[in-house]
C-alpha cells in the first residue's frame, strides 16, 4: 500500500510539472489565422523590442487583453506590465500564451511592430510580420 501511495504521489507531482510547463498557443500564417479565427476587428501596435523586454518580466506565460482601444499585458500572476499601472479585476479575461511562442513569433516575424488584435468571440491574437499567434487559453478560468 505504501508503494502505491508513493507511486501515485510521484505521478501527481510529475503531472503537475508537465501541466505547469505546457506550451500554450499556436503560430499560424497571417492568412491561415484570418481563415480560422475571422478578420481583425481592432488592433493595437507595440514596439517589438518593448514586447521582448516585457517577456523577461514574467515566468513561462504572458497574458494579453484589448479593452477600450488599449492593449493590456500582464505577467503570469496577472500583475500589470504594459499600459500603465492599471487595476486588474479578477473577472477581467486575458488570453494566455507561452513566452517561448511569443519569442518565436517575434523572431520569425522579424517586424519592428507587433499587433495585439481582437477578433470575434473574444479572440485575441498577436501578429508580427507574416505570422499570427493564437489558440491561447482564457484566464479566467484557465489561469496557470
Amino acid at each position: 500500500m505504501k508503494n502505491i501511495k508513493s507511486t501515485l504521489a510521484l505521478f501527481l507531482l510529475l503531472s503537475g510539472l508537465t501541466f505547469s510547463q505546457q506550451v500554450i498557443g499556436k503560430i499560424y500564417s497571417r492568412q491561415e489565422a484570418d481563415n480560422l479565427y475571422g478578420t481583425v476587428l481592432n488592433s493595437v501596435s507595440i514596439n517589438s523590442i518593448t514586447l521582448t523586454g516585457l517577456l523577461s518580466n514574467s515566468t513561462n506565460y504572458i497574458m494579453f487583453r484589448i479593452a477600450n482601444g488599449s492593449a493590456f499585458i500582464v505577467d503570469n500572476n496577472r500583475r500589470p506590465l504594459y499600459s500603465g499601472n492599471f487595476p486588474v479585476n479578477p473577472n477581467d479575461v486575458f488570453r494566455v500564451f507561452s513566452i517561448s511562442l511569443v519569442y518565436k513569433l517575434l523572431q520569425d516575424g522579424n517586424s519592428p511592430l507587433t499587433y495585439i488584435e481582437s477578433r470575434n468571440n473574444g479572440i485575441v491574437s498577436i501578429t508580427n510580420g507574416l505570422y499570427t499567434l493564437e489558440y491561447g487559453n482564457t484566464c479566467p478560468p484557465f489561469c496557470l
